[in-house]
């Protein structure tokens, strides 16, 4: 399975294979049929189909030797993952999309508050532009020594700003 991933400017698509920044391939029944690397693509020859991806370069190289075409396509198989030099388990590679898709994805868990920034910018900023995207937030704060009423007001307040529901629950009491 080759990792690739699409890019909407044909542009931008011509600058990374000329540049060996990546290679460009179509892929047929799963069996590469093109490659380009390291070449000039005329825009006309830019495919805008899900077949079309742009590949890392250590494949793009194995393909290019490979000289794929559509009369004698290319099936490559992915490279082994080195051990680390410490022993244990390797790290899986994040592929680059390969054009496989599935309908839906789900998750739910616990963040901590150290981590909630680097989950937007890393998951839900790269799930957000693909459309589709609902986010469901449950949270309780129960500080030891309780919080000030300010604070539910303020939170409130703040929830009508964004323009979602405000209605919290309060637990009565002064904490803990």
């Amino acid at each position: 399975m080759g990792m690739g991933f699409r890019l909407r400017s044909g542009r931008s698509k011509r600058r990374r294979v000329r540049d060996r920044l990546f290679g460009y391939a179509v892929k047929r029944d799963g069996e590469y049929v093109r490659v380009a690397f390291g070449d000039d693509l005329d825009p006309a020859e830019v495919d805008f189909s899900p077949d079309a991806v742009l590949v890392r370069e250590e494949l793009a190289r194995r393909l290019k030797e490979a000289s794929p075409t559509p009369e004698a396509p290319v099936t490559l198989p992915s490279p082994p993952t080195p051990a680390p030099a410490g022993g244990g388990e390797a790290a899986q590679p994040i592929p680059l999309f390969t054009g496989d898709k599935v309908a839906a994805v789900r998750w739910r868990g616990a963040l901590p508050p150290q981590k909630w920034t680097t989950f937007y910018t890393k998951v839900l900023s790269r799930l957000v532009a693909e459309g589709g995207l609902e986010l469901t937030v449950e949270l309780e704060a129960k500080p030891a020594a309780g919080l000030y009423v300010e604070r539910v007001e303020e939170m409130r307040q703040h929830l009508r700003e964004l323009g979602v529901a405000d209605e919290v629950e309060v637990e009565e009491g002064q904490g803990e």
